[in-house]
């Protein structure tokens, strides 16, 4: 495999445009995300960018993978004075992931020529002839300016010219502080004839329709994956693939919901993650469908990176239900998945309640929708829950009643109880054989 050195990686992304939107906007701090793989250019990228706007002082964020994204609090913290921000690289155009109030510009990774060999080579391996195969291009926003040449190479390539491969369309984004590339302006194009949306993307056809999905980049939409019947996501960079089988995947998600289901699973957890907008709503309907599924809700927030270990703080609960999680999520539930209790997403926790809606491409639940008139607060009151010893509201205080029962659990530290009988001193050295141990514990 051809690699390129660091010099001409970094290159990749057009630093002058970059200069020209900041110039327009006018911003005095700037904060500069790179994802993961594009780590090691960022102090060469913010060198060059520094030699050319040297009155503009320039941070570089990073973000965790797997935890709630907490880069839009961070920008509009007021001791940083962030004034604008530029993506290098994107996954996600979920607009609850990013700040509503600060200009933002994107910018994709320019491709290279090893990296289109790699791409025909591997299409020609898997498919050979595509006259028979009806097969969808898409991309995440870091590799979107691939769409269009890459297609057209293969079309090119192909001896047949009913090769039924097709390109897709992005969603233009409705923040009027997005902006993007020009390049790739041509991707958000609203065209009569992509009349079918997933966001971020328009589509001429159903998932399901196509045989095969080639994906160029990280696909982390978990409701596509599950949609489709075939996703082969190819990393151009690394040139690397991986084989991802929906149906396959779609049954994770099912047997889940089903587990969900066990009427012995009777507390669960209500996780919210995201508080830029207000959750009183959901709170509600999570009442109703909780009351028609014999549940009793217990509202938790978890807005840190390592959400998914705390999980285990919460032994009393046997269920888990993330809420307000934007539509990426496939890593995070993949991750989840192995999780002692079930844990589900907002639309599996609707299927599991009985709630009529669409996932995965088949309808659920035809005859029920939520009815708030229902929705008593007395209800959870009734002989109906309260025949189950399970069925309560986790109180301080009991909790350490709970947790005594359990036949492991973590402590239990509740700070300024109780006063302090004595202190011992500490020993320094080998952790081992100490002159005092058997006093020590």
């Amino acid at each position: 495999m051809n690699k390129t050195n660091d010099d001409q990686q970094q290159q990749r992304f057009d630093i002058e445009h970059c200069i020209d939107w900041i110039n327009h906007i006018g911003p005095g701090n700037v904060c500069l995300y790179f994802m993961s793989e594009f780590y090691r250019y960022a102090c060469k990228i913010v060198k060059q960018l520094q030699e050319k706007l040297p009155n503009i002082r320039f941070f570089i964020m990073i973000t965790c993978t797997t935890g709630p994204e907490t880069l839009p609090f961070r920008l509009q913290d007021n001791n940083s004075h962030i004034d604008a921000a530029i993506y290098f690289g994107c996954d996600c155009l979920c607009p609850e992931k990013y700040t509503k109030t600060l200009p933002i510009l994107f910018i994709t990774l320019l491709p290279l020529d090893d990296e289109f060999d790699y791409i025909l080579e591997f299409v020609d391996q898997e498919f050979g002839d595509l006259s028979d195969k009806n097969v969808l291009l898409l991309s995440d926003l870091t590799y979107s300016s691939y769409l269009t040449p890459v297609a057209h190479k293969i079309q090119l390539k192909s001896d047949s010219h009913e090769t039924k491969i097709e390109t897709t369309k992005f969603v233009k984004p409705q923040q009027e502080n997005w902006y993007l590339e020009p390049r790739i302006s041509n991707l958000f194009e609203n065209v009569d004839a992509f009349s079918i949306v997933q966001y971020p993307y328009r589509l001429k056809n159903n998932l399901s329709d196509y045989d095969c999905i080639l994906f160029l980049g990280e696909c982390q939409d978990l409701e596509m994956i599950i949609s489709c019947k075939k996703m082969l996501m190819i990393d151009p960079m690394k040139q690397t693939f991986r084989t991802l089988d929906g149906a396959k995947e779609f049954r994770k998600r099912i047997s889940l919901i089903e587990k969900f289901k066990i009427p012995n699973n009777k507390s669960i957890g209500i996780v919210y993650k995201d508080f830029q907008s207000s959750i009183s709503s959901s709170m509600k309907n999570v009442r109703v469908l909780c009351k028609r599924a014999k549940k009793l809700p217990y509202f938790i927030s978890l807005n840190q990176s390592d959400f998914e270990s705390r999980l285990g703080n919460f032994t009393q609960l046997t269920g888990f239900v993330f809420i307000n999680v934007c539509r990426c999520v496939y890593r995070m539930a993949t991750e989840l998945s192995r999780y002692l209790y079930p844990v589900i997403l907002w639309k599996e926790f609707q299927i599991a309640s009985g709630h009529n809606i669409v996932y995965g491409g088949i309808e659920w639940n035809e005859n029920f929708a939520i009815n708030h008139d229902d929705d008593d607060d007395d209800d959870y009151g009734s002989n109906e829950f309260n025949d189950e010893q399970n069925l309560m509201i986790i109180e301080r205080n009991q909790q350490q009643k709970l947790n005594s029962n359990d036949s492991w659990y973590g402590l239990i530290v509740d700070v300024g109880s109780t006063a302090i009988e004595s202190i011992k001193s500490g020993r320094s050295g080998i952790a081992s054989n100490y002159d005092n141990e058997q006093e020590l514990f």
